[in-house]
């Protein structure tokens, strides 16, 4: 176990033996069908104890995006628990800089999101509780897809977090486009991407086939996802950056070289931010759009000529694909009624309540398309209504079954590496560098960032 993660458990000395105990009792409990809350009390009244005398306002810390959705999802959990929350609501932009600052500063919030490369820094700093004491913590974890897992649990068995939301990388094409052009469907290799986003240049359907997140702060997920799909495995069980040792990882930079430089892309497609690929979707101004599943949506939200022959298929190649999305992790601080409180929080936001319900994931897959990655998630009647019927659930759940992330990309080095491939891609792209010393480079950086 990490230093970090053992300073968080070891000055509780006697109490904490204490919450063992009463853990057991819970368990035994909720064995009988009790709710956590309810067994708590009852677990109070047979020891003499007072049942508020640990219980107190959560703190619940998230970024804005729906903050008026989070507030009645904390309140409906209050009303059915008894419990009290305050939430406090950061921008997404900064969040990062911002939660840091805080517990920097000494703040503890109780719950909180979080992205999934800073889980890391946080456990090593003892900013969050793990979760691997907490009864049925384990069942949680089993029962995600298995490329999940590495979101929230450590090489070494730590469980950091569970699911704010989840989304896997998909190729997004204009149908119409792909048509006109003469093929008969997407592209399912990299060479066949080339070749369509040629064609459909050479006949003057479209001056710029292909657009992408190729910001510098977005790159390495479109290398992680461009890595995976083509079966090279980015970084070994050690956080090794075993990419380097396969020769496919070079033939990956020269198809990434041979797109941007061939203006087979958006020629500002390495400053273009939402605004801009939104509207070259919806407008038709580009036949391709690599990202996340939940664009589809926002594509269509937004509307446009262009928006009815948007459609989705698997990402180019036989590997998998990139899994994506963030985090709700506790705080260090909790203990007796708040722990239990927070526990019970904490499962009703990030996944199937107590009756069984995906109350919370719900909300957010009708106004986001975004989800959990449970197979469970995917099966229930509810959100299987919830899902515009443009998207077709079938791919979207066996590009889970097959989607993966890479472990090192929750360690604490390794927001430094994302920067590194942002500028040593760039460096390629304009030409001072060739797709073979940028892969040399790029593992090289890992290298040294690990070792700090």
């Amino acid at each position: 176990m990490r230093e970090g993660s053992k300073s968080q458990h070891s000055d509780r000395g006697d109490g904490d033996r204490a919450s063992f105990g009463r853990r057991g009792f819970l368990q035994g409990a909720m064995g009988l069908g009790l709710s956590l809350p309810a067994a708590a009390a009852l677990l109070a009244a047979c020891s003499g104890e007072d049942p508020e005398a640990t219980r107190r306002t959560l703190r619940f810390v998230g970024w804005d995006f729906l903050p008026d959705t989070i507030q009645t999802h904390l309140d409906t959990w209050a009303a059915v628990s008894g419990g009290t929350v305050e939430l406090e609501v950061l921008p997404v932009t900064g969040y990062p800089a911002a939660i840091q600052t805080r517990f920097r500063g000494g703040d503890r919030p109780d719950l909180f999101y979080n992205f999934t490369y800073l889980l890391g820094q946080f456990l090593e700093n003892g900013w969050n509780r793990t979760l691997n004491d907490l009864p049925g913590v384990e069942e949680r974890i089993d029962a995600l897809y298995p490329g999940a897992r590495s979101r929230f649990v450590t090489a070494d068995g730590q469980i950091t977090s569970l699911p704010y939301f989840s989304a896997v990388f998909m190729n997004h094409y204009n149908a119409a486009m792909v048509e006109q052009a003469g093929f008969s469907g997407p592209p399912q290799t990299l060479q066949e991407y080339y070749d369509q986003c040629a064609k459909i240049k050479a006949d003057g359907i479209s001056d710029a086939p292909y657009e992408s997140s190729w910001l510098n702060e977005r790159i390495e997920e479109y290398l992680m996802a461009t890595l995976l799909g083509e079966g090279i495995t980015p970084f070994d069980d050690a956080a090794q950056p075993v990419f380097a040792d396969d020769p496919r990882s070079v033939d990956v930079l020269e198809w990434w070289r041979a797109m941007y430089q061939d203006g087979l892309t958006s020629p500002t497609i390495l400053t273009d931010d939402n605004p801009e690929l939104i509207g070259g979707m919806t407008q038709g101004t580009f036949a391709f759009y690599a990202g996340h599943d939940y664009w589809l949506k926002i594509f269509n939200d937004v509307g446009g000529p262009a928006a009815a022959d948007l459609r989705m298929a698997p990402m180019p190649g036989a590997g998998q694909t990139l899994l994506a999305g963030e985090v709700v992790q506790m705080g260090p601080d909790l203990e007796g009624t708040a722990l239990n409180d927070a526990w019970d929080l904490l499962k009703f936001y990030t996944g199937a309540d107590n009756d069984g319900n995906f109350t919370v994931p719900l909300t957010w897959v009708e106004a986001a398309a975004l989800a959990v990655p449970y197979p469970s998630f995917f099966e229930d009647p509810a959100i299987q209504a919830a899902y515009p019927d443009y998207y077709d659930l079938g791919v979207i759940t066996s590009e889970y079954d097959r989607a993966g992330t890479p472990a090192a990309r929750a360690l604490s080095w390794y927001q430094g590496f994302q920067v590194k491939v942002g500028e040593r891609v760039n460096d390629m792209l304009a030409g001072d560098a060739t797709p073979a010393e940028t892969v040399a480079n790029m593992a090289d950086d890992a290298v040294e960032l690990a070792a700090g």
